[in-house]
């Protein structure tokens, strides 16, 4: 297996998100945090950083011993259809990794929930199972929600207003962290495949897409990471 991490430099929303300083304690970006947490997990030779911009990338590889793979500008446009860009992306990891494994099984990991701490068991959980073609962290949650006509879901108001408890369980897929075999990649195209299994996290959960999540998260990290304070030590795995 291969891990595979996306991380383009023109983002919109911060500008150099994924490869600006997000920990002021050791100055490590968000792809550097990530990065750490695989090494822990995998083989060097064995993560692949997936950018438009080689020159930027190129610098991790020297620092960490993994492989940079430069892919077209077009496919990190927003614009671009979804499974043109993934399976783009996946391509350029089969030509670097062939000939020792031209369809890799791989884990394809995002570096904007730094809060995400459970790569190994993940895997762990992959080599255990059977018939899956893929496998997708979820997060779960309950709540009083509306549609975008404001009709609730799983409750009403007045007389068919259901106790917290009692709501039904949702969860939240936002795609931190997925396990794909290359039937799924091949003929899927998409973080899921066609028989996936779905892993419940019950750690934090934040999805780095504007200055406030970029905020947020900066202050969840460090709680949950800090050795003195770790208020959230079960996150230490």
């Amino acid at each position: 297996m291969y891990a595979v991490i996306p991380a383009k430099t023109n983002s919109t929303r911060i500008p150099n998100k994924n490869f600006k300083e997000f920990d002021p304690r050791n100055g490590d970006s968000l792809t550097d945090i990530l990065i750490k947490k695989l090494l822990k997990v995998f083989k060097p030779g064995d993560i692949f950083l997936s950018s438009e911009n080689y020159d930027v990338i190129e610098p991790f590889g020297e620092k960490y011993g993994i492989i940079p793979i430069s892919r077209e500008e077009r496919f990190t446009d927003n614009d671009c259809p979804f499974k043109a860009w993934f399976n783009d992306t996946y391509r350029d990891v089969c030509r670097q990794t062939a000939p020792r494994s031209f369809f890799p099984t791989i884990m394809w990991c995002q570096v904007t929930d730094p809060i995400f701490n459970d790569h190994a068991a993940m895997l762990r959980k992959w080599n255990e199972i059977n018939d899956y073609d893929s496998m997708v962290a979820l997060y779960p949650c309950k709540g009083y929600f509306l549609d975008d006509r404001f009709r609730p879901q799983g409750w009403g108001f007045g007389p068919w207003h259901v106790k917290s408890q009692n709501l039904p369980q949702m969860y939240e897929m936002p795609f931190t962290c997925s396990i794909l075999n290359s039937t799924a990649m091949t003929e899927v195209g998409y973080h899921i495949g066609a028989t996936p299994h779905y892993m419940r996290v019950d750690s934090p959960k934040i999805d780095i897409d504007t200055p406030h999540d970029w905020d947020y998260a900066q202050y969840l990290y460090q709680k949950a990471f800090d050795e003195d304070a770790n208020p959230i030590g079960y996150l230490h795995k």
